[in-house]
């Protein structure tokens, strides 16, 4: 069960989302939904490279990948936590376009989650 191409494919395009974001002008984006942005935006290359180097699943024992999985599973969690507060309005009211962008990185956050789930969680051996 090889990691599959396209998981990387998913975090480049949240990658290139949350940087549109932070391209917003200072004055249209207030300093704490910039702040959440900035640290989801490291959560996603961490968890880039988490997945880059990680073995393929099959090629390691069971505790290993599950401590594999845990850290990115974490580290997805830091990325969903921060969309979630933007969508709430944690960080106060986010403009309807801003909430779009930040519900398909969030989506996307699922998709990445579903992935560690199956190829580092599974009860394969």
């Amino acid at each position: 069960m090889s990691k599959p191409a396209e998981c990387v494919e998913i975090i480049d395009r949240m990658t290139v989302q949350v940087e549109s974001l932070l391209a917003i002008p200072a004055d249209v984006l207030p300093e704490m939904q910039r702040g959440d942005l900035e640290s989801m935006q490291g959560a996603l290359r961490r968890f880039r490279v988490m997945w880059v180097q990680a073995p393929e699943p099959e090629t390691i024992p069971p505790a290993e990948r599950h401590r594999i999985g845990h850290g990115m599973r974490n580290t997805i969690g830091v990325i969903s936590g921060y969309a979630m507060m933007l969508l709430e309005g944690m960080a106060g009211e986010i403009e309807d376009g801003l909430a779009a962008t930040v519900d398909e990185i969030n989506t996307a956050s699922d998709i990445l989650l579903e992935y560690v789930n199956t190829h580092y969680h599974s009860n394969f051996t």
